[in-house]
């Protein structure tokens, strides 16, 4: 038996982390087996519950991979304090809509964390929660006073219209559009109050 590196094991933790999550989220957990992940790793069955004693181990760390991936992303467009609409823009845009493989995984992964054990539960519930508080601070900064509020139902708001809009993209496109833009334009005058309630509290004070 060949012995692997310290540094190629972490290597290949990776690729299966990379694979599985990129599979997660295309098809879901449910539509992906453990030996198609392998594959998609170019590793075997065997390599992979070397690192993952289960498959409910491995959708945990694709969660956390993912989320990690899809934050960054946002911060590398966005800079470290982009504005409430901005991130609108980042979250209800067709690209990433349809960029499920590389796309953040919980418009995904919302309805199937909760199935795969305590682990993946934590893992998803921490991606949402970076999510919220990203949309917390940008209020904030417009001067929200119930930033808190407004970021967690627009944050579920805009994960309930990713995934109408891609349950309806292949049949009625122009409406899968429609959904995105229409939301981004109803949650998108949240901002604007935010900062006229902070004008009025200036002039009043």
């Amino acid at each position: 038996m060949v012995k692997v590196s310290r540094a190629q094991a972490a290597q290949n933790r990776e690729a299966i982390t990379a694979a599985a999550g990129k599979l997660f989220r295309e098809r879901g957990v449910d539509g992906v087996g453990v030996l198609e992940i392998g594959r998609a790793a170019g590793l075997t069955q065997g390599a992979l519950y070397s690192h993952f004693d289960s498959k409910e181990m491995l959708v945990a760390e694709a969660l956390r991979e993912g989320f990690e991936g899809s934050l960054g992303r946002m911060r590398h467009a966005l800079g470290d304090e982009p504005s409430f609409t901005q991130l609108l823009d980042f979250h209800l845009d067709e690209l990433a809509r349809d960029s499920k493989a590389t796309g953040c995984p919980m418009v995904a992964s919302a309805s199937e964390a909760e199935r795969y054990g305590l682990a993946a539960s934590e893992r998803f519930a921490e991606g949402f929660s970076s999510n919220v508080q990203a949309l917390e601070a940008a209020l904030g900064r417009a001067g929200s006073d119930h930033s808190q509020d407004e970021s967690l139902a627009a944050m579920v708001a805009i994960v309930g219209a990713v995934a109408m809009s891609r349950g309806l993209r292949r049949s009625q496109p122009e409406l899968a559009n429609k959904v995105l833009t229409a939301m981004r334009d109803m949650l998108s005058r949240i901002e604007p109050q935010a900062r006229a309630k902070t004008k009025t509290k200036t002039k009043s004070g």
